[in-house]
């Protein structure tokens, strides 16, 4: 949620009053700030996606690596599960 406000019209021009056209440019111009908005949440979440699924693939990486070791492989395991927090 985002709050926009106008003010200070300039006086000189339509007796300092916004008018409806001023009011629907503006509503135009919230549109495509929400859309701006919207699509940087998106970004925001693909990225930490994208870390999360880079972890994942580390660990099964790692589980595949080292099998001589059950020891090991618990280590590395935590190690990795500990990033993902």
């Amino acid at each position: 949620i985002a709050v926009a406000q106008v003010i200070n019209k300039n006086p000189d021009r339509d007796d300092g009053h916004f008018t409806c056209k001023d009011e629907k440019l503006f509503e135009t111009y919230l549109q495509f700030v929400g859309i701006a908005l919207t699509n940087a949440q998106i970004v925001e979440i693909s990225r930490q996606e994208y870390d999360r699924n880079r972890n994942l693939l580390e660990v099964v990486h790692d589980l595949f690596e080292e099998q001589t070791s059950l020891e090991k492989v618990v280590l590395k395991t935590m190690q990795r599960a500990q990033k993902l927090l």
